[in-house]
């Protein structure tokens, strides 16, 4: 499952929602490389483009063995990342080199999240966000993230910490508060990552059976989507699921709950029949 990462890397005024994997955050406004007094320049930064999928492995994570080359490319990225007087095209660049630098960035991106400057740190949790292998290196950096007054950092650790095996119980509260945000975006957000968490969910069920009720689509499919996939733990849903089913006015939210009612009625032993 490709995780949903929340950015501040957005025009101040645009708030514009970014194809596929990352989003705005309504919670803060911030752009631009950071100034060197810690916090934000006025110059406005375009949406970094979306990241290539990434999926938590099932195998044990394990530190990468640092190649010269690669991590001299990736001080270099990341010093053209936080500089003060990077251009619009420079800083884009470096964004993504450094996501396709995966674990060879993880060095520079730990020392990322050790910054005073919230911003640096957001910007190297989302692309600790792309590679479970380089968030496996950050593990405890990411955790000390999950303090932070900042939403959109803390959202970005957790969607890291999501993907790290091991890890599922420290991002799933974060997740679920998020969950109940005011702002949409941190709910769609929150919402995409906690199917990353997979089993690790289901004794939340309580918490997660309310965010069917959410008033926006995009939270209640991927919740849905999770039910799904959590099967015959997830049976207690299965009446508001069948409401939905019937009662709901999108189709595709009609199509959703019928597909994890299948899900979870065929696991559960009945028979998998529309509602």
């Amino acid at each position: 499952m490709r995780p949903l990462r929340l950015s501040m890397l957005v025009a101040h005024a645009a708030g514009l929602l970014l194809g596929g994997a990352l989003l705005t955050s309504g919670c803060s406004r911030s752009s631009g490389p950071p100034a060197e007094s810690g916090t934000a320049s006025a110059p406005d930064r375009p949406p970094a483009p979306a990241p290539p999928a990434a999926t938590a492995s099932p195998q044990t994570p394990h530190t990468a063995p640092q190649n010269s080359v690669e991590s001299s490319r990736a001080e270099a990225a990341f010093h053209r990342l936080t500089a003060s007087d990077v251009s619009v095209e420079e800083w884009e660049r470096a964004y993504q080199e450094l996501e396709g630098l995966g674990a060879e960035a993880a060095v520079v991106l730990q020392r990322g999240l050790r910054s005073s400057n919230d911003l640096i740190r957001e910007w190297s949790a989302s692309i600790l966000a792309a590679n479970w292998e380089a968030a496996a290196q950050a593990v405890p950096e990411l955790i000390a993230c999950l303090d932070s007054p900042s939403a959109g950092l803390r959202a970005n650790a957790a969607a890291a910490l999501a993907l790290v095996p091991g890890q599922e119980s420290r991002a799933l509260p974060v997740l679920l508060e998020l969950a109940r945000s005011p702002d949409v975006t941190l709910r769609r957000m929150a919402a995409v990552n906690l199917q990353n968490l997979g089993a690790a969910a289901a004794p939340h069920l309580e918490a997660l059976q309310p965010l069917l009720d959410d008033d926006d689509p995009e939270v209640v499919r991927a919740v849905m989507e999770l039910l799904g996939r959590l099967g015959r733990s997830a049976g207690a849903t299965l009446p508001r699921l069948r409401q939905i089913a019937v009662e709901s006015e999108d189709e595709q939210l009609q199509a959703a709950a019928r597909q994890a009612i299948q899900l979870i009625s065929a696991e559960d032993g009945e028979e998998p029949t529309p509602p």
